[in-house]
């Protein structure tokens, strides 16, 4: 019901955040924009370091929107596998982080100092993310029931994600915070074996099962595993909610004693990071693509037309991203020598844009580069610099200023990509990272 962008703060563009905006065609529907609304009054209460941060909420246009941090990293779902390979210790790490958020939302107090009893209704591997420096993250409140909502979810709507529910939650019984108990003993089952809680059953099957007490023994599915450690994860997935965990906390204190030997919150990031290699240097490609065209601009930079992006040839560097953008297309003029070494080129990078004036004057303002979920639409023209096998270093030559765009006379906006495998690139000197971006005075320097 939502759509999310990726932005930057006008007054310092290199802190990003994420806008999240109600779609239009629900900004006159009562019930979805009660539900978009509790969570912007909610969501900014929320302090802790395994729960999304939400920096400000607001209106603009008719529509309401929140703002929050930007993660930096990958969903679970994406990532579940990457953390299988690591261990046990790995799997049983993520699980506790998430519970110790969630044990955090449960407790969560109004300003009067009474308690909100939050339940999040959809903790599921989507809604969790994992940082390139290995943070753990609850997201996505939008469902969330408690007490400071305005309006409850229609009697006999089921919301969320059937594959990580709680029997009572998917037979639209009373809910309360063991809900999230038990899809958290889901996710955990998940990393554990490496496959689906339910398998490849349908939704039809899995409300079968479920309404006469079915509920997978994870002993069944991994006969190795320690069975200290089983019934831990059992007793999660308790069918009747009385026989869980009553609480995250309980939930979390009971994997601290089975858990054997230590793990480190920078080799979850590693693993994030190696698996996301590719992506992860496409995404930083093309937020800098979006920040350098929109510098300096007071609207958001209009996007050039389909037919005049899918002239090129090129695209970005392998992964989602790069698929998902279909391709980073540039000019049909021909290759140069390789005497020449370097060549300007117009890139198009396929992106919506959509603007979002200021909710008002008492208001940070903010600057929409495009849609971080959805990438299609048109495309936005940015500089870049393609090397070929001459060693990276940036030239003072007249070749590497005409790499160069100037929006205005007080600067030129630069970026430097490297094809070359295992290139090393300096700037006076010192190393820097690839691709690089970067905005320079015009000083003849």
């Amino acid at each position: 019901m939502a759509d999310v962008y990726l932005a930057a703060r006008r007054e310092k563009a290199s802190d990003l955040c994420v806008v999240k905006r109600l779609q239009a065609d629900y900004t006159h529907d009562q019930e979805h924009r009660a539900l978009f609304e509790d969570e912007a009054r909610v969501a900014p209460l929320m302090k802790h370091p395994n729960v999304v941060r939400t920096w400000e909420s607001g209106e603009a246009d008719g529509a309401p929107f929140m703002a929050m941090e930007y993660l930096d990293g990958q969903g679970l779902d994406r990532v579940a596998p990457s953390i299988t390979a690591l261990g046990e210790r790995a799997a049983l790490h993520v699980a506790m982080e998430v519970l110790d958020g969630l044990h955090y939302v449960h407790e969560l107090e109004g300003a009067d100092g009474q308690p909100l009893d939050i339940v999040h209704r959809d903790v599921s591997p989507h809604n969790v993310f994992v940082t390139y420096d290995g943070r753990v993250t609850l997201v996505d409140f939008g469902i969330a029931k408690s007490r400071a909502r305005a309006r409850h979810t229609t009697t006999g709507v089921v919301r969320g994600k059937l594959a990580y529910m709680a029997p009572e939650q998917a037979l639209c019984d009373e809910v309360d915070r063991r809900v999230d108990v038990f899809a958290a003993g889901v996710m955990l089952f998940e990393l554990l074996t490496g496959g689906r809680f339910w398998g490849d059953q349908s939704d039809v099957q899995i409300l079968k099962r479920m309404t006469f007490g079915e509920i997978p023994r994870i002993a069944e599915r991994m006969p190795s595993l320690r069975p200290e450690l089983a019934e831990v994860v059992d007793r999660a997935l308790s069918v009747k909610s009385v026989d869980r965990y009553p609480t995250a906390q309980a939930f979390r204190a009971a994997l601290v004693g089975v858990a054997e030997g230590a793990f480190r919150r920078v080799d979850l990031g590693e693993a994030v990071a190696n698996f996301a290699l590719d992506e992860r240097a496409a995404m930083k490609a093309l937020v800098h693509a979006h920040l350098d065209r929109a510098f300096g601009t007071n609207e958001v930079v209009p996007a050039v037309s389909e037919r005049d992006a899918a002239d090129g040839e090129e695209g970005l560097p392998p992964g989602p991203v790069g698929e998902a953008l279909d391709v980073v297309r540039t000019s049909p003029d021909p290759e140069p020598p390789v005497s020449e070494r370097r060549e300007a080129r117009a890139v198009a990078i396929p992106v919506s844009v959509t603007p979002v004036p200021p909710a008002s004057s008492r208001r940070s303002t903010w600057l929409l580069g495009g849609a971080a979920a959805a990438l299609v639409g048109g495309a936005l023209l940015v500089p870049r610099l393609v090397a070929s096998d001459a060693p990276a270093a940036l030239p003072s030559s007249s070749a590497g200023r005409a790499a160069a765009t100037a929006p205005d006379d007080a600067s030129v906006a630069l970026r430097l990509e490297v094809r070359t495998p295992g290139a090393v690139a300096t700037l006076d000197g010192a190393r820097i990272d690839l691709p690089f971006s970067a905005r320079l005075a015009t000083d003849g320097r």
